[in-house]
């Protein structure tokens, strides 16, 4: 469980940064899975050194062109990511010929570190982010659209490559799977909980927190989901619950908020 939640949660703060700054990035999934792919690919040719390095400059020349899409050139956030995680993915199939590969056996002894080490270096991601971006100031203000943030974007496919890297670990194989389905879902959950957040909670702070205590919801949900052994439509009924929840959650916040969501997430 502590290892799905660390993976859930640098998932989720991903989500936090894009849904703070401005944006919507949905990549990070595809990023995750080309990630663990190729660091895969390398390890198993022990040199797992040239795996991550690779990995960290192809997904971060990928965030930065989605960058560059989305601040410079306008085109809306989720049109942009939805394409290069199509485009991603595809690679990833490619590279893999659509076969796992494993890793060796001595990384299994790294099962619990590696998820941990990844969490807490995308929480000192987000934090520098927000930081960085006047995320933490009060007359914060919107960057979206402001072409000398776009880098941002490449420090979000960072913390995708770490959730590769980290579950390429955990699972001791990586697929072009690693990051869909399921994990898909997830991410337009934590979403929408940064949504409705970033209207009731004005301090990045309790934001990051409110996060973080969503993916321990989600890895307790998923766990109980496996451990019930339910069926494909209970466990799509227990997902749907979710998603009408936090959008009671935004309903309720809604008739508090002094201005309306758009204006609060661009001020």
């Amino acid at each position: 469980m502590a290892q799905q939640f660390c993976l859930v949660g640098a998932l989720a703060l991903a989500a936090l940064v894009s849904t703070r700054t401005g944006g919507l990035d949905i990549s990070i999934g595809g990023m995750m899975a080309l990630s663990a792919m190729i660091f895969a690919m390398y390890t198993s040719a022990d040199n797992p050194v040239a795996g991550f390095l690779m990995a960290l400059v192809i997904c971060v020349a990928l965030g930065f062109l989605n960058g560059l899409f989305i601040m410079v050139l306008r085109i809306p956030s989720l049109l942009v990511t939805v394409a290069s995680a199509m485009l991603i993915r595809g690679i990833s199939m490619w590279a893999s010929n659509g076969m796992s590969i494993d890793l060796p056996q001595e990384w299994k002894s790294m099962s619990i570190a590696a998820p941990v080490l990844a969490l807490c270096i995308s929480v000192g991601i987000v934090i520098f982010l927000l930081w960085r971006t006047g995320g933490f100031s009060r007359d914060k203000k919107s960057i979206y659209g402001k072409v000398k943030f776009f880098w941002i974007y490449g420090l979000i496919a960072v913390i995708g490559v770490l959730a590769g890297w980290a579950a390429a670990i955990c699972f001791g194989s990586a697929n072009a799977g690693i990051g869909s389905g399921s994990s898909n879902e997830m991410i337009l959950l934590f979403i929408f909980a940064v949504i409705s957040a970033s209207g009731l909670l004005k301090s990045n702070w309790i934001a990051l927190a409110w996060v973080l205590l969503m993916a321990i919801l989600w890895t307790i949900h998923d766990q109980a989901m496996i451990l019930l052994q339910l069926n494909p439509f209970s466990m799509m009924v227990s997902n749907a619950s979710w998603v009408f929840i936090l959008m009671a959650v935004m309903s309720i916040a809604k008739h508090s908020w002094k201005k309306p969501m758009w204006e609060t997430l661009n001020p």
